[in-house]
């Protein structure tokens, strides 16, 4: 999801897109090691190790050594483990039912999971497993159930954990599927589900006061654009520079406690550096990891947590 995607749904919107009333923005550059245009492996790799890769490589650099996630490194401080998704061929989930009960998961397939998302019980496992049906549409059988209900769901699991905070990522993979496709319809739908789900998080950490929430891409696809149209109307051409990813710099948006710190332009690999610089997660930081900030912009050093503004009202409904 590029800015060019993200200008192009927020002119086709009833109204802005609640992404665009976040106060603290940047870019990202999304290049892998092997060149200007990632694709998504490495884009998540770097986002989740801190290291540049190759494209088709994961969790790892070109030299063959695994990489220490910062999801993993959040796990080792003791934080709970809740993964929802959806839509996957049943012989996958299958088996990953199986290997989730053997870890300690408890494993829902029905949609009132969502509603319940229970507190964990008193000693039992803090792992949920949410596998949930595919639902109708061009790209939904690739999906479960929508991404805020799913944010929501996990929102209410983790933050009722013993000792509090958590880390929660939440993906908006139809974005990147109706990209490749070239069909606004599906983009524009799938970007605004997105901008749903990042409202209720907000909305969240606007009254918990100690939640940051950031936003970003792994890369752009499609190369959607604006080339005429009128914003006051909603209505614009945009056209399609092609079927695969581009190099273009994706948005990075932050909202909450030291949001401040991602400002600027900034590489993929700078993401978990900070966040774990934030959450005082030593076991991820060094190992040859480093922040790499553009002339200009202010390096993210300390931990600044001061709350950013916030009109009352905009987000605490």
């Amino acid at each position: 999801m590029g800015l060019s995607m993200l200008s192009t749904v927020d002119a086709l919107a009833e109204r802005r897109l609640a992404m665009g009333r976040m106060p603290v923005t940047g870019l990202v550059r999304t290049h892998s090691l092997t060149g200007p245009i990632s694709d998504s492996g490495a884009g998540a790799t770097a986002m989740a190790t801190g290291f540049k890769t190759t494209n088709y490589t994961i969790g790892m650099t070109p030299d063959g050594r695994e990489r220490l996630s910062i999801l993993e490194a959040a796990a080792r401080g003791g934080r709970a483990d809740v993964l929802l998704g959806g839509g996957q061929p049943p012989v996958f989930t299958d088996s990953l039912r199986r290997v989730a009960r053997q870890q300690g998961f408890a494993v829902d397939s029905s949609l009132k999971a969502l509603a319940r998302a229970p507190a964990r019980p008193s000693g039992s496992a803090a792992r949920w497993l949410g596998l949930f049906p595919e639902r109708e549409g061009r790209f939904d059988e690739m999906h479960g159930p929508p991404l805020a209900r799913m944010v929501e769901a996990a929102i209410r699991r983790l933050h009722r954990q013993p000792g509090g905070g958590f880390f929660l990522v939440a993906e908006q993979e139809g974005t990147d599927a109706a990209g490749h496709a070239n069909r606004l319809d599906d983009t524009r739908r799938y970007v605004r589900e997105l901008d749903r789900a990042v409202e209720r998080a907000i909305r969240f950490a606007a009254r918990a006061g100690s939640t940051l929430v950031v936003v970003t891409a792994d890369h752009d696809t499609g190369g959607l654009h604006i080339t005429e149209g009128k914003y006051e109307t909603g209505r614009v051409t945009a056209r399609w520079t092609n079927f695969g990813h581009t190099a273009a710099w994706v948005p990075l948006m932050a909202y909450g406690p030291g949001a401040q710190q991602f400002t600027g332009i900034r590489e993929n690999t700078d993401l978990p550096v900070t966040m774990a610089r934030l959450l005082g997660l030593e076991d991820f930081l060094g190992g040859g990891r480093q922040t790499t900030v553009a002339p200009g912009a202010r390096a993210p050093q300390g931990h600044d947590t001061r709350p950013v503004a916030c009109a009352p009202g905009d987000w605490r409904r």
